[in-house]
Parts: structure tokens; sequence; C-alpha cells
């Protein structure tokens, strides 16, 4: 799949906890990084989060978009308040790079 000017579309669906969303959303099938001066890999939350030794998940964006070598990777998110998110997020960030 080539690069697209087009934005990208979530493709990990949490169904646990607090999230339904696959009642609102039907998931990605592909991934394409967006140009905008550079090129940006641009995820939407659950998408960084597959990570561990057992994934939630069958399917790996980050590894996908790696394929097309992006500038950088923004990951767009907004998950309940927790105390340690910011720690959690930081680790599954490092775990992602």
């Amino acid at each position: 799949m080539g690069k697209s000017d087009s934005w990208p579309t979530k493709s990990l669906l949490p169904n646990y906890d607090v999230f339904d969303e696959y009642r609102y959303f039907e998931p990605a099938t592909e991934y394409q990084i967006v140009n905008c001066r550079r090129e940006m890999a641009v995820t939407i939350c659950e998408d960084i989060w597959n990570t561990g030794e057992i994934p939630l998940y069958n399917r790996f964006p980050l590894d996908e978009l790696a394929l097309q070598q992006p500038d950088m990777v923004i990951n767009i998110a907004a998950s309940p308040f927790n105390y340690h998110q910011a720690s959690i997020r930081k680790q599954v960030l490092r775990e992602n790079a």
C-alpha cells in the first residue's frame, strides 16, 4: 500500500472495562501514513496498547505502519482518568519503541 493524504482510522477496538467501541465503530483493515510535510503514522488510542507477553489482539498496527517508514508516530487518545496512567502510557510507548 502506498503513502496517502487520507486520515487514519482506528483498527483495534477495545470491548472491555468501560469500553464498548464495537457498538460505534468498525475496525480499519488497512494502515497508511499521513504526509504533512513529514510522513506521520497516526494511531488512535488502543492501536499502541497491544503489547506485553499476552497481547489482547492478533493485529499490530505499529508493526504494519513501521514497514512504511514514517518519520514520526502520533497517538491520539482520551483514556479514562487513572492516577498511574502517565507512567503506564510511558511503559507502553517504551515497549512499542
